[in-house]
């Protein structure tokens, strides 16, 4: 078992830096085969417009954090659940990549990106899963003893919000809900049809990390209150997120991401657990 988690530890790292590498280096010809490809399916045999670039690189950071932070998650749940025969993080782990990879997959196949689904998905897609499934314990331990003190229960509470909001992000971005952050982005990269389109595909893939992301918290904070380790990993995969997602935004001129989305984000989930470990 030992090896197994370690070796399932470092694939929740090595994917962690293909996420930072795809906020630092993803406007390179590093990426160039998986925006050519998905260029083409959604704007013709042109490709990406080139005037969505600026745009195209912070969606790239902004996704790039998000991943991130997912797999920053994972590590935690590998190394202090599963390493400990806790059954709930298998199952939070299974949950959140199946759901993580339907839901991306999903809103890959519905704009008619199939390029991200293969070039992109299915490696960590299959390569997770079936470590998950050979580093199964064959024993399992019950959960430490709950805390349910007011800090813990707002950190669940904060965590499920999160899962909502990202599932929100999904299906309805370009909702009434979010007009004023879509008023900033278009004020600052231009309104049009292109970046409508684009946006609907990249964030559909943000808020599917997302969403795993915060499932996974929320399934931690939920069973596992009281324990120490919990607390860090929220604390630690929110930072991982929020300075990846927050520097390609600045980087691009897009401060109102910043201060409409993360640094209420931060406050809203990182508050509660900075409580609980304390």
């Amino acid at each position: 078992m030992t090896h197994r988690a370690a070796l399932l530890e470092a694939t929740c790292l090595f994917f962690a830096g293909v996420g930072l590498l795809l906020a630092a280096l993803g406007h390179t010809v590093l990426l160039e085969p998986w925006r050519a490809a998905v260029g083409a399916e959604l704007f013709g045999p042109g490709g990406v417009p080139a005037e969505l670039d600026p745009f195209v690189r912070m969606t790239n950071a902004v996704l790039g954090g998000s991943i991130v932070g997912k797999w920053v998650a994972a590590w935690f749940l590998v190394r202090h659940g599963l390493r400990a025969g806790r059954r709930w993080a298998f199952q939070a782990l299974l949950v959140g990549h199946i759901g993580w990879f339907l839901l991306d997959s999903g809103l890959s196949l519905t704009v008619g990106a199939v390029s991200n689904v293969l070039l992109i998905n299915l490696v960590p897609g299959v390569v997770f899963l079936g470590l998950l499934l050979w580093a199964r314990p064959t024993a399992w331990t019950p959960p430490a003893p709950a805390d349910t003190g007011l800090a813990w229960r707002w950190l669940v509470w904060a965590c499920g919000v999160s899962v909502a909001i990202g599932l929100l992000v999904i299906v309805g971005v370009r909702w009434p809900v979010f007009a004023p952050y879509n008023a900033a982005l278009e004020s600052l990269f231009g309104a049009s049809e292109a970046l409508v389109t684009w946006q609907v595909f990249a964030y559909g893939l943000i808020g599917a990390a997302f969403t795993a992301h915060f499932v996974m918290l929320w399934w931690a904070a939920a069973v596992e209150r009281g324990a120490p380790w919990v607390g860090r990993a929220v604390i630690v995969s929110l930072l991982a997120w929020f300075l990846v997602d927050s520097a390609g935004s600045i980087a691009q001129g897009a401060w109102f991401n910043v201060l409409m989305i993360n640094v209420p984000s931060l406050l809203a989930v990182g508050l509660p657990a900075w409580l609980a470990t304390r």
